[in-house]
């Protein structure tokens, strides 16, 4: 496991530290879980994007040829 180096506030880490210390967990232990949370989240965005992609290339709706005026389409 690699080690990194911060840099925060004094107050945000002293707040952060006793946060996790109520929470029964470690400041190292927060950080990984977000960084982890951060990177899934893009996978699973891709994975959204890529499941669309999917669907759009399989589905045969077509959208038609028509062709419509602005007054045509604000007509009452």
């Amino acid at each position: 496991m690699a080690n990194i180096t911060l840099k925060v506030e004094d107050e945000l880490l002293k707040k952060a530290r006793s946060l996790a210390g109520r929470k029964n967990t470690s400041l190292n232990a927060v950080v990984r879980k977000m960084l982890r949370d951060f990177v899934n989240s893009d996978a699973k965005v891709q994975e959204a994007i890529d499941s669309l992609d999917d669907f759009y290339r399989k589905c045969d709706a077509a959208i038609g040829t028509g062709s419509w005026t602005r007054d045509e389409l604000h007509e009452r």
